[in-house]
């Protein structure tokens, strides 16, 4: 354990500050590793963050001070542990499983580790955990570290004002839980974002394409990208360089965008009335719908006085995404998925399972585990198997959707607009709109409810391989707007 004269308030330490006493000789990255090991061990049995931890950190951690020592710094987050989502491959000599949250790929071996995750130990040489889902029979269900009340059941589009999100909720949960300063997850239809704004952190999705998700496992190859989730807007642009492919690196790197002001932005904003989750997407508490909707148009107000640029727009309704009548945009990830699992269960060695109707059979035969009450369907992979839309089908609806999110959608408000970003409440469907397009989405926090606690914040929308306008967003907001940690020790 750390002396006192030599510790840190994990709750509130960015990767920047970690940094900055690395490079003093304050602490080393064997004492961050320890603290973060320390917090997982006194926190996770409520939490339940984490899935599964490097065995070896320790030892990388020591590598890592050696070469500090010797004068060789590989970067920012050299020596800073970070947190992955347990959907990204790791290499097998790390001790641990990537199982996506299924008991069923416990074991498994994948011919290789992520090229994320080679790059992550390039500049990290460790990475502290592996993240579970929301809910995942793996790791069970995932606790917000701000609310004083339980998640006990699912919701869908993670609705309840107790829900801590998608399913990169462990790598937000554990960031905000002091496990480490920064995480990486995956994003199809806002499993970064909405994790990232509930647990009062900055969190970006990158461009579709401009990440390479060799080693992933994949919901929708297509669809699928990276995001990362930060305590401040500077470590988000760091991990940016990691994530990012180089061809797609802006000039002097994304750290060049946190200019800290709003100045030379034009921004568009959202009425919160309009686009909330509806009611039927989730249960909704009254009191909060009103302090959501209240706190939203206040921080527009401020924005207003402190001199940004904004106006009222609209934008296209998420719901021609999904229509009742005809096929929409989860028919096409069900399409994706039936190939693209298939492909990467086809490459494992030593796994239980070799194909997806496997794993609803090993589901089935391990209900009590895979499908407990509360969570007893497995209709995403049902349904997937049943899938049989045609070649011809899949290419119109893929380009329909495309139009509606790019010309009709985003790209139509900002045009019309003359605007560079359009800003709404992130406690909304805005993620299938930036998924629908292949769009970067950025959320940062705003504000905690009143009866519970659990944080809430913005959500910014641009086009496409512009998050280097989100990156200015986020470090304007961050100077007005201060998040703050959660009581991890109040009685829950």
């Amino acid at each position: 354990m750390l002396s006192s004269h030599r510790s840190f308030d994990p709750l509130t330490a960015t990767a920047a500050d970690l940094q900055e006493m690395l490079s003093k000789r304050m602490l080393t990255s064997v004492d961050f590793v320890e603290r973060s090991f320390a917090q997982m061990d006194k926190y996770d049995v409520y939490l339940k963050a984490i899935i599964s931890r490097a065995p070896k950190a320790i030892k990388v951690a020591k590598k890592l001070d050696i070469e500090r020592k010797h004068g060789h710094v590989r970067g920012p987050l050299h020596g800073i542990p970070i947190l992955v989502k347990d959907n990204i491959v790791t290499d097998a000599r790390w001790g641990m499983d990537t199982t996506a949250g299924s008991c069923a790929l416990k074991g498994s071996r994948p011919p290789d580790s992520a090229t994320l995750f080679t790059r992550c130990s390039q500049f990290n040489a460790f990475r502290g955990s592996d993240l579970p889902p929301g809910w995942s029979a793996a790791g069970g269900q995932t606790q917000s570290a701000y609310t004083c009340g339980n998640v006990e059941r699912p919701t869908l589009v993670s609705g309840t004002a107790y829900n801590p999100g998608g399913s990169s909720t462990g790598s937000a949960v554990g960031v905000s839980a002091g496990y480490a300063a920064t995480a990486i997850g995956t994003d199809t239809t806002g499993s970064v974002n909405i994790p990232s704004t509930r647990a009062a952190l900055y969190g970006i999705r990158v461009t579709t394409g401009t990440s390479d998700m060799a080693g992933i496992i994949p919901f929708s190859a297509r669809f699928d990208t990276l995001g990362v989730m930060a305590k401040s807007p500077l470590d988000v642009a760091n991990l940016l360089e990691v994530i990012v492919d180089n061809a797609f690196l802006p000039p002097g790197g994304h750290r060049n965008s946190l200019s800290g002001t709003w100045k030379g932005l034009r921004i568009g904003v959202l009425s919160p009335n309009k686009w909330f989750i509806p009611a039927s997407f989730s249960r909704p508490n009254p009191g909060a719908r009103a302090q959501l909707d209240r706190e939203t148009l206040a921080a527009y107000y401020k924005l207003h006085r402190l001199g940004a640029n904004i106006q009222d727009v609209d934008l296209i309704s998420w719901e021609q995404l999904v229509p009742s009548d005809n096929y929409g945009l989860f028919d096409l990830f069900a399409a994706d998925f039936r190939t693209d699992i298939q492909t990467y269960l086809a490459n494992l060695t030593d796994s239980k399972v070799q194909t997806l109707a496997d794993i609803v059979k090993f589901n089935e035969h391990h209900a009590s585990l895979e499908l407990p009450p509360g969570y007893e369907n497995q209709d995403l992979s049902t349904v997937t198997l049943k899938n049989n839309m045609s070649a011809d089908t899949y290419r119109m609806l893929l380009a329909k959707m495309r139009e509606v999110g790019r010309e009709l959608g985003i790209d139509k408000t900002l045009h019309d607009n003359s605007i560079d970003v359009i800003i709404g409440p992130a406690d909304s469907a805005f993620s299938l709109l930036a998924c629908a397009a292949g769009y970067p989405s950025a959320t940062f926090p705003l504000s905690y409810l009143d009866f519970n606690g659990r944080p809430f914040g913005l959500f910014a929308l641009t086009s496409k391989r512009m998050e280097a306008t989100l990156l200015q967003v986020m470090s304007a907001w961050e100077k007005d707007f201060p998040r703050h940690p959660p009581n991890l020790d109040v009685e829950r």
